[in-house]
């Protein structure tokens, strides 16, 4: 798989490259010529010309995620084609010779919990839902998707950054034939409450600048502060951040743990021991935060809406700090995500 043009002023740049269908074609063709507005562009696995002189040698290749990533961006004319544009991509892979690719819903089996966390990166689209594809799976929606910018690479390296292991919490998690996510795993008995982050500075004023730039997103889209009160007083204690997969929808029922990035708890910083975790306590438009710092960890969960006492369905997905598993009494349970 090759590298995608991103420049808007670059000959390859067109409307085919806005098209999922002519992602299939370009990637898996040995030699492609485009004609597009601004000029023509001849590229093969290891290199791309343009005929106003420009030349790219081909230096690596696009992770799996990374070119979901790229593909959720194009258009479809048919929403249920979504999964079948990237059939023959998925099949050509070196993946397809190590795992079992399930083109139904667009992943692979192995390494599951790390491609169930995506995120939108641009707002909903209400007419490109497929409702007949479960909510955990990305296809179920139009909009461009994100799986942790920066920090994966695909289904078989974790990729994180500083960061010395990311460990999948669920005991069991495969996919049914139904087509639900079936978990033993890890899942929050104590709501919380989604607070909108009125202003860009609220934040990097809790000293959470790590959590936001994770879901940073040149739309500016919300993303939700995840707090609990503090024995029903104006104190909350800070849990972590949402990104919800729908506008309209800002409100959960539990959370799914499903992977705990540990740092290096033994780390220096600036030549020095990294300091104790302990609580900042933040006075901010007559509330008191109070937020964990010099964390050693972070956990990645799905947000949830109940359907029944052991089916869910998916509605975000967010990264909370060390403290909010003791806070929302995480239990290990048997349950569904639909």
């Amino acid at each position: 798989m090759t590298q995608l043009p991103r420049e808007d002023w670059n000959p390859a740049v067109g409307p085919l490259e806005s098209r999922a269908w002519t992602l299939q074609e370009r990637l898996l063709a040995r030699r492609f010529i485009s004609f597009m507005p601004r000029g023509v562009t001849w590229a093969c696995n290891e290199s791309t010309v343009d005929e106003i002189g420009s030349h790219l040698k081909i230096e690596g290749q696009l992770h799996w995620l990374q070119l979901l990533s790229a593909y959720t961006k194009r258009s479809l004319t048919f929403p249920s084609d979504r999964t079948e544009a990237l059939r023959g991509i998925a099949e050509d892979t070196n993946y397809a010779k190590k795992d079992h690719y399930i083109p139904e819903y667009g992943v692979w089996e192995k390494r599951l919990p790390l491609q169930l966390l995506w995120f939108r990166d641009l707002p909903d689209v209400k007419d490109g839902k497929t409702p007949n594809l479960p909510s955990w799976s990305w296809a179920a929606t139009e909009s461009s998707k994100k799986w942790l910018e920066g920090d994966m690479t695909g289904p078989y390296d974790t990729g994180y950054e500083n960061v010395d292991k990311a460990e999948e919490m669920p005991t069991q998690l495969q996919i049914t034939p139904a087509g639900n996510i079936h978990i033993v795993g890890h899942i929050s008995t104590v709501h919380p409450v989604s607070e909108y982050v009125r202003d860009e500075f609220t934040a990097q004023d809790l000293k959470l600048e790590k959590l936001e730039s994770i879901y940073h997103s040149p739309t500016k889209l919300d993303f939700h502060l995840l707090t609990r009160d503090i024995d029903g007083t104006y104190d909350k204690l800070v849990l972590g951040i949402a990104r919800f997969d729908d506008d309209e929808k800002t409100s959960f029922t539990h959370a799914c743990f499903l992977i705990k990035q540990n740092a290096n708890s033994r780390r220096l910083v600036g030549g020095k021991m990294r300091p104790k975790s302990g609580l900042r306590r933040d006075f901010i438009d007559d509330v008191v935060y109070h937020t964990e710092q010099n964390t050693t960890c972070l956990y990645w969960a799905l947000l949830l809406d109940s359907v029944d006492k052991s089916t869910f369905r998916r509605v975000g997905i967010a990264t909370f700090l060390p403290i909010a598993y003791g806070a929302l009494n995480v239990e290990v349970q048997e349950f569904d995500i639909i």
